[in-house]
């Protein structure tokens, strides 16, 4: 699980930037809302399960989710894909709107917890090497440095790995100076990786997707589990609109004759071999105000986009829930009715605690630019942050809760309030002319 995540002289982030995800406890949790997690066993520590980011175009609230996006990226991969591959191929840069920060290395430090341990990693690094790498664990309240490395010199709590620092040398484990030190552990036999593991494995948890593409094609995946799939049609049938049962069909089909269809729409239809499963969505015919028959819709050809983008977002949703994942969705209200957004964040803050399926500390990142999401029944104080350009350009974060000077009760009008330039991060607009 997530706890919090900086970042510094990255992209829009001159100074240190972040967010939290622990709660803070004085703020009361909604009522009947299941949005914190409770965590006794981590000195009682409390999570929220949700963070919504808000800010004007061009403050740069997709780098935030980016951010995480990035260091999962060069954290597990750079031991194949090094530092100079994500110049190429992604978006590595520093502070550029200030000279002297091109002297500086990028900053990451993300906090989380697994196993019942609380980590801390921190990565700094330039477009061309990795200038420090830090992993810390705390153990009953006792902070424990398991690696440290820097340019020339390396270190390990050998109490964590099966192996000492003597046998890096003898079994090439040392990571050249554009690789991560826990990537390059990953990739050795399991017998190397007992520490690198763990780290992995949270990693792995985060996911980041785009609300623009369309993922119906993964969705439809779920479809052939019959717990999922009562998932899913339990709530398309909710969301209104018309739609009694979905169904997939496999057809014949000849990959030599349908050259020409798209690779994603080829995709969407879950191409296999001389076959293609087509997904359709049933609805009611009626004459005369009675049901007489159905009809059958292609989900791709026929039914609306915010249909298309439901059912598209229902995959990474039930499987972050499902496996305990963090899941970073950018522009989460695209196409989207904000009811129909608000009820899935109300299905996510409202999941009780189920042990037996082990369902129990899902984490959600959105933002968006919809005000009507922008509430306290909703979401809590410290669960809401803005995102704004200052005097230099440079983008700086801060929560609802940080505002102490601005007494905030649950049934202000933080809408209104915000409107009014109370919280800063909107566009600052000049005339227009045409």
């Amino acid at each position: 699980m997530l706890l919090s995540f900086k970042v510094k002289n990255y992209l829009s982030f001159k100074d240190e930037a972040g967010f939290s995800m622990e709660a803070n406890k004085k703020i009361r949790t909604l009522k009947d809302n299941k949005n914190i997690i409770k965590l006794k066993s981590w000195e009682n520590i409390w999570l929220n399960k949700t963070a919504i980011f808000y800010g004007a175009n061009a403050s740069w609230k997709t780098n935030i989710l980016k951010w995480l996006d990035f260091l999962k990226d060069i954290t597990l991969t750079s031991f194949q894909y090094p530092i100079e591959w994500w110049i190429k191929h992604h978006f590595l840069d520093f502070f550029l709107l200030d000279f002297d920060k091109k002297e500086e290395p990028i900053e990451f430090e993300i906090k989380f917890l697994i196993e019942k341990i609380k980590y801390k990693y921190i990565l700094k690094l330039d477009k061309k090497e990795i200038f420090n790498e830090k992993l810390i664990c705390f153990e009953k309240n006792k902070e424990i440095i398991i690696i440290d490395r820097n340019k020339a010199t390396f270190s390990i709590e050998e109490d964590f790995f099966w192996f000492k620092e003597d046998d890096f040398l003898k079994n090439n484990l040392f990571p050249r100076n554009n690789q991560t030190f826990i990537s390059k552990l990953s990739d050795f036999d399991s017998k190397w990786k007992y520490m690198a593991t763990k780290i992995v494995k949270f990693f792995n948890w985060v996911n980041f997707i785009d609300s623009n593409i369309n993922l119906s094609w993964l969705t439809r995946e779920l479809l052939d589990n019959k717990i999922d799939k009562e998932s899913i049609l339990n709530f398309i049938i909710s969301a209104d609109n018309n739609i009694e049962n979905i169904e997939q069909e496999e057809n014949d089909f000849d990959i030599s004759k349908n050259n020409n269809l798209p690779f994603i729409e080829i995709n969407w239809k879950r191409f296999i071999p001389n076959k293609i499963i087509e997904t359709t969505f049933i609805h009611p015919i009626y004459k005369n105000e009675e049901k007489i028959w159905n009809i059958w819709f292609n989900l791709e050809k026929q039914e609306s986009l915010w249909t298309q983008k439901l059912f598209s977002l229902l995959w990474p949703i039930l499987d972050t829930i499902k496996m305990n994942w963090i899941l970073l969705i950018d522009e989460v209200d695209t196409h989207m009715h904000f009811l129909l957004i608000e009820k899935i964040i109300k299905v996510i803050h409202w999941l009780k605690e189920n042990w037996k399926n082990n369902i129990w500390n899902a984490q959600f990142i959105f933002n968006t630019h919809n005000l009507d999401l922008m509430d306290l029944e909703l979401f809590k104080k410290d669960q809401i942050y803005f995102t704004l350009k200052n005097y230099y350009w440079a983008t700086e974060i801060f929560s609802l809760d940080d505002f102490k000077n601005i007494q905030i009760r649950k049934n202000s009008d933080i809408k209104k309030a915000y409107k009014l330039w109370a919280f800063w991060a909107i566009p600052i607009l000049s005339d227009f002319n045409l």
